[in-house]
């Protein structure tokens, strides 16, 4: 028997079973974006720490005697702006994504009415309401991995060239 065949009691089950699966997604999902905007952290920290380095090196070098080749100052640039890109799209990742809201008119329309009690309604619809938040915070995880995932690259691109700069300016 389906909970659609109508049988009150295998019905509220099956709604309560599919509740939990729905509450325990959502705390998935909400992990998940947790740790999406730990790791968006640590691009920025750490790319802001390597800037610092870089103006550091910069402002040292720019008093001494020694001065950078010019492949190497082309790439150090390269790095500048490369770490400069990754913290701007790391904190970008960090930007509020919109959501629905987990009380639909739906479900205000069937609390205010007490329409929505009867025969596990209620249990329905906040599980579904559950199940349409999760698809949101779903959703924007994803944008929110995309733009991590480009501000990696970015900082990846930065220490080769960072590398590179350094190679250049040993030789």
């Amino acid at each position: 028997m389906t909970p659609s065949d109508g049988d009150g009691g295998s019905d509220a089950g099956a709604q309560k079973i599919y509740a939990d699966l729905a509450r325990s997604e959502l705390e998935v999902a909400r992990a998940e974006s947790d740790r999406v905007e730990q790791r968006s952290a640590s691009v920025v920290a750490t790319s802001v720490t390597l800037v610092s380095l870089l103006f550091g090196f910069a402002s040292l070098q720019a008093g001494a005697v020694f001065v950078l080749p010019s492949l190497a100052a082309d790439a150090f640039y390269v790095a500048l702006a490369g770490f400069g890109t990754a913290s701007v799209i790391a904190i970008a990742a960090n930007l509020p994504q919109r959501r629905r809201q987990v009380l639909t008119e739906s479900v205000r329309a069937a609390v205010s009415s007490g329409s929505g009690h009867a025969d596990g309604n209620a249990e329905r619809t906040v599980t579904l309401t559950l199940i349409s938040y999760i698809d949101d915070v779903r959703a924007a995880n994803r944008v929110r991995m995309a733009f991590v995932t480009s501000a990696l690259a970015a900082e990846i691109v930065a220490m080769l060239s960072l590398a590179i700069a350094l190679a250049l300016t040993v030789e």
